[in-house]
């Protein structure tokens, strides 16, 4: 049977835990564009994503945009913003964006009244830390190519459980300036490893689209470890 082209993720996926029931039956959804700024710097919310894409950036001492995370439905932002007071970062949104909004108040109210939320926010935090930590270290020591891999395979299995995804390919909605945003590589340097993995038969990225055309090769190649299975993100 022919594939079918993998479309984005739509809505929120059917969650029936009665926390996150109570959460989302209190706070209305925030909905933004594509290429939209969300959070500019100011240390006043939190949000949950719910549905879509987007990226949350840092600014360098020149004032130049540096992406260090992509949010995925269940990402949680601002949260660092809000805590620590930083006031250097921002997010914008990739695609179609839905986001439930918390104020200081509401998230201690939701700690106080739902244990679970705060376990699954403390569990999202560990992993959103323990990638960035493997990123930093194959940035040290790998290829273009090779770092490419890894970020896309760590991707393909981060979208994997929230829809719109196969064996071998998933939605893909970042750009070569994202990923050379993402990786500290030159867009020039973003072309010529997408051209790598392809020529190696490893993935391609047509249009919207990533396609992992052999895993355990790209896997070899990239020097990808997946040592424990991620817990389900947190949806409020």
């Amino acid at each position: 049977m022919a594939e079918q082209e993998p479309t984005p993720r739509q809505g929120l996926r059917a969650d029936h835990r009665p926390c996150n029931r109570m959460a989302l039956h209190r706070l209305d959804p925030d909905l933004y564009p594509p290429q939209r700024k969300i959070m500019k710097s100011q240390p006043i919310i939190s949000n949950q994503t719910l549905s879509g894409w987007a990226l949350r950036y840092r600014l360098t001492t020149c004032g130049e945009r540096q992406i260090v995370e992509v949010l995925l439905p269940g990402s949680i932002i601002g949260l660092q913003s809000l805590l620590l007071g930083l006031q250097n970062e921002g997010v914008s949104s990739l695609t179609r964006v839905s986001l439930c909004v918390l104020g200081s108040v509401a998230v201690g109210e939701l700690f106080a009244h739902q244990p679970s939320l705060a376990r699954g926010l403390v569990n999202s935090l560990l992993q959103d830390q323990n990638r960035a930590d493997r990123q930093m270290t194959l940035d040290a020591k790998t290829s273009s190519a090779s770092s490419l891999g890894h970020f896309l395979l760590e991707i393909f299995d981060r979208a994997g459980p929230l829809g719109g995804q196969n064996q071998r390919w998933c939605h893909f909605p970042l750009q070569r300036g994202d990923l050379s945003g993402n990786l500290g590589i030159s867009p020039t340097h973003v072309s010529r490893s997408t051209s790598e993995l392809s020529k190696l038969g490893l993935a391609t990225i047509p249009g919207n689209t990533l396609k992992i055309i052999d895993r355990q090769a790209l896997v070899r190649f990239s020097g990808y470890q997946r040592k424990h299975a991620e817990v389900e993100r947190l949806l409020l």
